[in-house]
């Protein structure tokens, strides 16, 4: 992931969904080569603003969507309100987020914003 990451211009990941025990073990794997932030389904919903300003921030938008994630979180972050690159990965895993979104990167090179 973090290959794919760097090849394609991918420095901050925005996750939406997962569990905090999900959210540290990604932190500590990625440690500082890319930037990450999370959005969690369990904590208080994210107004409108907080999701147009993940967005701006954000290179790279992961919806997960098998973790504890209510759709009315997940529609925060859809393409009508949130034009960054995306993928929505559909299995549970810390491996399995990592792989969906190497792969994606790696099938659509060159379609995404950069630093901004």
């Amino acid at each position: 992931m973090v290959r794919a990451c760097h090849a394609a211009g991918v420095d901050r990941v925005l996750i939406v969904g997962g569990t905090p025990r999900l959210h540290e073990a990604l932190r500590g794997l990625l440690r500082d080569a890319v930037a990450v932030r999370f959005v969690s389904g369990l904590e208080k919903l994210p107004s409108l603003r907080d999701a147009l300003m993940d967005c701006a921030w954000a290179s790279l938008v992961v919806i997960w969507a098998p973790t504890p994630l209510p759709h009315k979180v997940s529609a925060l972050y859809g393409p009508d309100v949130c034009d960054t690159d995306r993928v929505t990965v559909h299995r549970r895993g810390v491996e399995a987020l990592a792989q969906a979104v190497a792969d994606h990167l790696e099938r659509t090179p060159g379609n995404r914003v950069t630093s901004r």
